[in-house]
């Protein structure tokens, strides 16, 4: 006989345990649902057991606290997938956190990169127009030098 502990939970009570409203559970089943593989009982409804939830949590987790977007969580859970299938060790959340930090501080370089390089485009522009301009007044001023 199954514990009612262990065995499949339905979506009120993922969602009671979880604080995860029940729209939100079936927009994460909809979007996630090849990584969190719901189960279904004869009348459609949806059945949660204890994986599912683990991974409705970091699921959230990944969207409200990391801040990752529904594609990046799709791309990290796809490639958590086939680390495990392939056998190699998984990366721990330390490793990737520090991963995010440092593309964080790269992106901010680039940044400002970019900003420093625009600005200095512009001082050239800005100095190429002075150049201009006085190479016009000295060819003025030697074309009537020429003409005396």
């Amino acid at each position: 006989m199954a514990d009612e502990q262990t065995g499949p939970k339905s979506i009120s009570d993922v969602a009671q345990e979880t604080q995860i409203p029940e729209t939100t559970l079936r927009y994460y089943d909809k979007e996630f649902e090849e990584y969190l593989d719901i189960k279904r009982d004869s009348a459609n409804r949806r059945l949660f057991d204890e994986r599912a939830v683990k991974q409705l949590l970091y699921i959230r987790r990944l969207l409200q606290k990391d801040g990752m977007s529904l594609k990046q969580v799709k791309d990290r859970l796809a490639v958590e997938r086939e680390l495990t299938a392939s056998g190699a060790r998984p990366v721990d959340d330390a490793a990737i956190s520090a991963i995010h930090d440092r593309l964080a501080r790269i992106e901010r370089q680039q940044e400002l990169l970019v900003k420093a390089v625009e600005s200095t485009l512009t001082e050239v522009r800005n100095s190429k127009r002075l150049l201009d301009l006085n190479l016009t007044r000295l060819s003025l001023l030697f074309g009537s030098a020429d003409k005396k």
